[in-house]
């Protein structure tokens, strides 16, 4: 696959929210608060904070869709705040799981296999 222009090179993104966008209820998470998410796409590397740990690994698109991973993830033990480690690997995951995504100057949407929408917005 080639790399997506649009993607742009060494851009930092902040986790905002995760939408299941066939869910009816319209339910959203959100970071727990005390945490950040980051997601840096440079030169076919992604690589950020999930929360409590780093990550870093491959990503490839092309026409509207994405790949990423594998995804090696560091192994700090986070205790605070509660559930952070829960949220650094139902991030990654959601990450692996990848398949396309749609780009705008406001936001990045990244979509799942199960229709998950993780949603990033340029850092203030």
């Amino acid at each position: 696959m080639r790399r997506h222009t649009c993607v742009k090179p060494a851009f930092r993104w902040n986790f905002n929210s995760l939408t299941n966008v066939l869910n009816i209820e319209n339910k959203t998470s959100r970071p727990i608060p005390g945490t950040v998410i980051t997601a840096t796409f440079e030169d076919g590397h992604i690589h950020g904070s999930a929360g409590c740990n780093s990550y870093s690994g491959l990503y490839e698109v092309s026409d509207g869709t994405i790949k990423v991973g594998p995804i090696a993830i560091t192994e700090m033990a986070c205790l605070d705040p509660e559930g952070v480690m829960d949220q650094d690997l139902t991030f990654v995951q959601f990450l692996q799981d990848a398949q396309t995504f749609r780009l705008t100057d406001e936001q990045l949407q990244i979509f799942t296999s199960d229709s998950e929408a993780l949603t990033f917005i340029p850092p203030e």
